[in-house]
């Protein structure tokens, strides 16, 4: 019971980035953010997962067993690795995307 509530609080993390991703007027180097702010936010939850701490995921604090909480942060694990690999190649077009967020630090001599 205790890891279909993890999977409910961790849907619900992602049904958020989902809904933070959409909409009108994003560009790419903000959705790129906020990916990134996404899996470091996974990592942080890993550490509170770790500590005992389960604030972010109330669902997990109301059906959690005794047991370790090293199953947790697999699944935890797990999402994060698989966020990293979908977004890897994203990395590559960063110095692209710099023309949207720093316009006037741009090279144009370097960039065409």
């Amino acid at each position: 019971m205790a890891a279909l509530a993890l999977m409910v609080d961790i849907n619900a993390q992602l049904s958020t980035l989902n809904c933070t991703l959409q909409g009108k007027d994003r560009l790419c180097h903000e959705l790129y953010s906020t990916v990134s702010g996404f899996i470091t936010k996974l990592c942080f939850l890993k550490t509170q997962i770790e500590h005992g701490t389960f604030t972010y995921f109330p669902s997990l604090f109301k059906h959690k067993d005794g047991g370790s909480n090293k199953e947790y942060n697999t699944i935890n694990g797990d999402l994060t690795h698989k966020l990293k690999c979908r977004f890897n190649n994203i990395e590559s077009c960063l110095p692209l995307m710099k023309i949207f967020s720093e316009p006037v630090d741009i090279d144009a001599t370097n960039n065409c």
